[in-house]
């Protein structure tokens, strides 16, 4: 027996070894292994929150949109694909018609700038250039069927004048510029 307790002691410490190496060379590997799949598990979990996130506000922002088409139809209304000059003509006749004035000139002008600026290659427009006469109040509302038009216009300047003799009721001219835009095809 006491053979054996002698040599206990260092078959205990050679067995112990051997587990240290075996853990160190078999187990820990198999334990980092097991933990980068962990992180790559919260990886993905945390990229389908986002996606499924990002689904949300995609499903949100469409519904937004066929919740708009009648406005969405309306800009595209508003902003037609030429310049249909002869249409925005009549426009302007049938507003100053409504308005009980009479339009002496009329002109346009097609530019690809808006203002001083070079516009982009979609948005276009066209310069007006139209000189009104008839009461103020008939002024006042042909610039009232303007602004109201479906049309998308800026009113660039206006110059209001009295053009009424001794004697007659009192008439004005209204010297209007504006421009009307066009999405280029």
């Amino acid at each position: 027996m006491r053979i054996l307790d002698q040599y206990i002691m260092p078959v205990s410490f050679l067995l112990f070894v051997g587990a240290l190496f075996l853990a160190i060379f078999a187990v820990w590997p198999q334990v980092e292994e097991f933990r980068s799949l962990g992180l790559q598990h919260q990886e993905v979990n945390g990229a389908l929150g986002r996606a499924e996130q990002y689904l949300k506000s995609t499903k949100a922002a469409q519904a937004m949109i066929e919740e708009h088409q009648e406005d969405v139809a309306r800009v595209r209304e508003a902003i037609p694909t030429d310049p249909n000059i002869a249409l925005l003509y009549q426009r302007l006749f049938d507003g100053a018609s409504a308005a009980g004035v009479v339009i002496d000139t009329i002109s346009a002008n097609e530019s690809p700038t808006i203002g001083e600026e070079a516009v982009d290659q979609e948005l276009q427009s066209v310069e007006i250039v139209a000189r009104v006469s008839g009461s103020y109040t008939g002024v006042k509302g042909f610039l009232q069927e303007v602004l109201r038009s479906y049309r998308i216009m800026t009113i660039k300047s206006l110059m209001l004048s009295s053009i009424s003799e001794e004697g007659e009721a009192t008439r004005f001219s209204l010297d209007v510029r504006a421009q009307a835009y066009y999405m280029a095809k």
